[in-house]
This record gives C-alpha cells, sequence and structure tokens, in this order.
C-alpha cells in the first residue's frame, strides 16, 4: 500500500472508532434519561392513587378526637384545620397532591369524630341509661382523650362537657332529639272538660346515628 492509501485507510478508521467511542457514551446517558422520566411517571402515578396505611388513619383519627376533646374548643365545624395542621407535617412533607388526598381523609374523620361525640351526649342525657356529669366525663375521656385521663383530668375538661351537655339540653335538635308535645289531660267528675295541659319532653328523630345536615351539628 502507499502512503497515501494507508494515510486514507487509518483516517476512515479513526473515523469509525471515534462515532463507536461516542455512541459508547451517549448511551448509558440516554438510560439515565430514560429511567429519570419512568420514575417520574411512577411518581405521578403513586400521587394521583396515593392511599393511607391503617397506621396514618388511627393517628388522624387520634389526633382529631383528641383536638375535639380540648377544653379550649369553641369553633368545631372547621376543627379539621388544625388537625390538617398536625398532619401535614408528620405524613405528606409538603407534597401538593397528597395534601389534597389527606384534606378529603381529615375532614370526613373529623365528621365521623364530631357526630360521635354528638351522639354520646346524646345517650348521656336522654338515652336508656343517662350518666352524671363527672360519669360522663371520665367517659369520654377515656374515649377522646389522647392518653389515660388518669385521676388528675384538669377540671377545665369537666367545665367543657358541662357546656356541651347544657348547650344540647337547650338545643336538642343538635344531638338529633327534638322536643315534641303530649297531651296530659285531667277531667273532674261532675265539671266541663278543662283544657288539657300540655307537657314537653324530649324524643328521638331520625338523626339518632348516622351522618346530619351539614352545619347542623355543633
Amino acid at each position: 500500500l502507499t502512503k497515501a492509501d494507508l494515510a486514507t485507510r487509518l483516517y476512515h478508521l479513526a473515523v469509525f472508532l471515534n462515532h463507536a467511542n461516542a455512541m459508547k457514551q451517549a448511551a448509558p446517558q440516554g438510560n439515565i434519561d430514560s429511567l429519570t422520566h419512568l420514575l417520574e411517571d411512577l411518581r405521578v402515578r403513586l400521587d394521583d392513587g396515593y392511599t393511607f396505611t391503617r397506621e396514618q388513619m388511627r393517628n388522624i383519627r387520634t389526633q382529631a378526637q383528641d383536638t375535639i376533646y380540648e377544653a379550649t374548643r369553641t369553633s368545631f365545624m372547621t376543627m379539621h384545620t388544625d388537625v390538617m395542621v398536625y398532619s401535614k407535617t408528620q405524613l405528606v412533607f409538603g407534597n401538593p397532591s397528597r395534601e389534597k388526598a389527606l384534606m378529603s381523609v381529615v375532614k370526613k374523620t373529623c365528621s365521623s369524630v364530631r357526630n360521635s361525640l354528638r351522639q354520646d351526649l346524646r345517650n348521656g342525657i336522654c338515652g336508656d341509661s343517662p350518666s352524671m356529669l363527672a360519669e360522663f366525663t371520665y367517659a369520654s375521656a377515656t374515649k377522646f382523650k389522647r392518653g389515660d385521663p388518669g385521676l388528675g383530668l384538669d377540671i377545665g375538661f369537666t367545665i367543657h362537657v358541662a357546656l356541651l351537655r347544657r348547650f344540647a339540653r337547650e338545643n336538642p335538635s343538635t344531638i338529633g332529639v327534638e322536643e315534641v308535645k303530649d297531651d296530659d289531660t285531667t277531667e273532674d267528675i261532675g265539671s266541663s272538660p278543662a283544657p288539657p295541659t300540655k307537657k314537653r319532653k324530649i324524643a328521638a328523630t331520625s338523626h339518632g346515628g348516622g351522618q346530619i345536615p351539614k352545619g347542623k351539628d355543633f
């Protein structure tokens, strides 16, 4: 081979090897890009179908129960915002799509907890076995308050429960009962019938259990 022919062949070989080397170097980057896109797609799919574990659901309900039983609690329909502040930092870590799912779960849980307390108040006042204030306070603290109430339950909880029971008595529709009137007629022999006197009593309504209309609970 002449020097010119040999130089041409070496040049072609160098170009081929350079191209092969470039392809070899580009292949890992292409795989990385594909893997990155795959992981991003999986993340989106997981966020769209994100569900909370049983333990997380229990933690949310525990926080909701503790929140509704706070001795200074006066707002019940918006208590989910306070529960959300705690649950957001513990469960979702600033993920927007998961925050939306968490808000939905928190609202449903708070509604269930409100309804549970409403039914307990109803049963403690006009149920088959009404309970005294001290008895009801201890039982409700055991159920709703985080941790064992023990013997040193703060007086603020008793006052709070007393106010709730008083409010329930004065506004029976909020706990699923209504005031109705029964005739209690007495008549003397030989006299004209007297106008019947009416006695008010508490009777259960269809809202004794289950979810009640929005804004109709306390």
